[in-house]
């Protein structure tokens, strides 16, 4: 073994641990609300850290991963991995999200491009119906349905949400993408898949 070898397996077991996301987290309205009417984006940013670090560390913390953008607004646990709902309080759109929490990686976000991006749409039947109805539409997952949380057969848990096909992101919707998120039975993010696509909007999960 050499010694960088071993500094390396040193620095990685004395890193801390991500600190688990829970209820506790969940910003306060009222806290965010009073901030974000009294001033312009980033003197509300600081209001907000400031008051949330008085009153709730947790919730600071978060939103300091979060690169101040963000608050936590709602948290549901299902076990390995848990959901929590996003309120990015500063932007001028997609102001809402959806983050997987407390696997592995710590956050998957379910909104960045590079989960959904690279499924290719073009090869399933109904993809030429949607491109003639909407053009050349792909996925947005700028405001994905509440995800459907359910156990693997390999003991892993699987969030399945619905997202948006369209041109673009203000575009007219022609379609829906049924889109998993799977994690291993260790919380593990294993990677995304298309389930189904097809015309029209959402559909109520079927258990």
């Amino acid at each position: 073994m050499t010694r960088a070898w071993i500094a390396a397996v040193l620095m990685a077991a004395a890193a801390p641990a991500a600190e688990e996301v829970g209820p506790k987290a969940v910003a306060a309205r009222a806290t965010v609300d009073a901030c974000v009417a009294k001033a312009e984006p980033a003197k509300a940013r600081d209001c907000v850290l400031a008051a949330l670090r008085k009153s709730q560390p947790e919730a600071a913390r978060f939103m300091e991963r979060l690169n101040g953008e963000g608050v936590l607004k709602e948290f549901t646990e299902t076990g390995r991995v848990d959901v929590a709902y996003v309120e990015y309080i500063y932007r001028g759109n997609a102001t809402s999200g959806i983050l997987l929490v407390n696997g592995t990686p710590a956050i998957v976000d379910v909104n960045a491009p590079e989960h959904y991006k690279k499924i290719d749409i073009k090869k399933e039947p109904a993809y030429a119906a949607l491109a003639k109805a909407g053009g050349d539409v792909e996925l947005w997952a700028d405001d994905p349905s509440r995800p459907f949380a359910e156990s693997t057969p390999e003991g892993g848990l699987r969030f399945t949400f619905q997202l948006a096909v369209k041109t673009c992101r203000a575009c007219t919707r022609v379609g829906t993408g049924v889109v998993a998120f799977d994690f291993d039975k260790g919380g593990a993010f294993v990677g995304t898949r298309l389930l189904e696509l097809r015309p029209g909007g959402d559909k109520p999960f079927q258990s």
